[in-house]
This record gives structure tokens, C-alpha cells and sequence, in this order.
């Protein structure tokens, strides 16, 4: 947590070569989009405001069940439940079954108010 610095200097070189390569065609796609990995980043250092704000960018650019899933934890760990709610029944939209983000998403879902 003490080298945030350092890692928003990483992630907006990241940013820049990702944008380069989108130049040539379609934006890099592994690992990870770039707005996802810079949301898990942001949550693993404690930092939910640009967590949240990177999985939302993420989340418009692939609604996938993981970017939902990111939105919902920072929305969730920054207070906002009924934020959290939403992203986590937009995930049981995109994960099937007994799926890892699906089990965490339908386990969510108790908390929350129909």
C-alpha cells in the first residue's frame, strides 16, 4: 500500500501499451483487460474509489461475470449494498451454475432486499 505511486506510474504504463496495441485492431484481451487488472489492483492496496471506478470503465468495455464481479466488491467494500446488489445479480446473469462467481454472487444475493 505504500507504493501506490509507484504502482499508478505501472498500471498507466500498462494503459499506454495497451492502447497501442489496440491501434493495430482490438484491444488486448489477455490476461485480463487492462480496466480489470487495474480494478483487482486497486483493490488489493485497499484503494475502493479507483477500484470501483476501473471496473466500471471495465465493465463497458466487457460485461463479463469477472468485471461485474469486481464492480460489485469495491461498491460493497466502499458501503454502497444496493450498488453491490446489482452488479452481483448482473454476475448469476453471466455465471452458470456452480461456478465460483456464481456461488459468490447467489451468496450476496441473501443480503440483499428483493
Amino acid at each position: 500500500q505504500s507504493e501506490r505511486d509507484e504502482l499508478r506510474l505501472w498500471l498507466d504504463q500498462a494503459r499506454d501499451v495497451s492502447r497501442r496495441i489496440a491501434l493495430g485492431g482490438t484491444a488486448p484481451r489477455w490476461p485480463r483487460p487492462i480496466d480489470r487488472a487495474e480494478g483487482e489492483l486497486w483493490h488489493r492496496v485497499d484503494d475502493f474509489e479507483l477500484a470501483e471506478t476501473a471496473f466500471a470503465a471495465a465493465v463497458a468495455g466487457d460485461d463479463s461475470a469477472a468485471s461485474f464481479r469486481g464492480l460489485a466488491r469495491a461498491r460493497d467494500r466502499r458501503g454502497n449494498r444496493a450498488g453491490a446488489c446489482d452488479a452481483y445479480r448482473a454476475v448469476t446473469t453471466r455465471a452458470a451454475g456452480a461456478t465460483p462467481l456464481g456461488i459468490e454472487a447467489r451468496g450476496y444475493l441473501l443480503l440483499c432486499t428483493p
